[in-house]
């Protein structure tokens, strides 16, 4: 077992290293990501604004309050907290997220 410290966005060859029972740091950015957001992405053609490739998502059911957009909030949503959701409801988007976007890596909890 290793402990590696990863930084976003991540490489391919970093991911590689990696094995079962291995633990990560992550640092910067980790992108929180939603069914519904996967829905609107997948099964309704919609796009994001946000640049994926090489990072990390977080299967996540935020609470948010609108704000005004700005460097700090660039969707114009500011989180109030953030929990993990099930993992498993979301796991027919696991492949073309990554496919279609490039995301490396994904955080979530059984179920």
């Amino acid at each position: 077992m290793a402990h590696y410290n990863l930084a976003t966005p991540v490489s391919e060859s970093d991911i590689r290293k990696l094995r079962i029972n291995d633990t990560v740091t992550l640092q910067q950015t980790l992108f929180g990501i939603r069914d519904a957001t996967q829905i609107h992405l997948f099964d309704r053609g919609r796009k994001t604004k946000f640049d994926l490739q090489g990072h990390a998502v977080i299967h996540t059911a935020p609470n948010v309050r609108k704000v005004p957009a700005s460097p700090e909030f660039p969707a114009g949503y500011q989180a109030i907290c953030i929990g993990t959701t099930t993992s498993d409801r979301m796991e027919r988007f696991t492949e073309p997220l990554m496919r279609e976007y490039g995301v490396r890596m994904i955080v979530g909890k059984g179920g």
